[in-house]
């Protein structure tokens, strides 16, 4: 059975009446210096190994998304967002001929090829 941390707090300040730090240290087993931040700090919170050993859960709620609700692994908002499909680039090298021609051929669909050779042969016109 898991507890919360503030219902822990409230559970060592009734044992603290009864008994001294190094005796509440003993019973549950962490270092007095942890319960004595506890006690007098409602905002501290103790190492995760403390945690653990105090049958505490270690992980808080993360907060959620102002814009949808959710909560992120990242920083930015991902929903509605839409990935756009850029075309690829693809390098020729010129410096040969065959291995240029293989990269288009393997890149390109046949109406690219045909548009291509279209603006290969206006731009030799002019």
């Amino acid at each position: 059975m898991t507890r919360k941390l503030a219902e822990f707090r409230l559970e060592i300040q009734q044992q603290k009446r009864n008994h001294t730090y190094d005796e509440l240290a003993e019973i549950h087993r962490v270092n007095k210096y942890y319960l004595w931040h506890m006690l007098k700090n409602d905002s501290y919170v103790p190492p995760n190994r403390v945690l653990r050993a105090l049958d505490i859960p270690a992980l808080i709620p993360a907060p959620a998304c102002v814009k949808c609700g959710n909560v992120h692994t990242t920083k930015k908002c991902t929903q509605g967002a839409v990935k756009k499909n850029r075309a690829r680039r693809v390098a020729v090298r010129c410096d040969d001929m065959r291995s240029a021609a293989n990269t288009l051929l393997n890149n390109l669909d046949d109406t690219q090829i045909v548009e291509l050779i279209g603006l290969l042969q206006k731009g030799g016109e002019t």
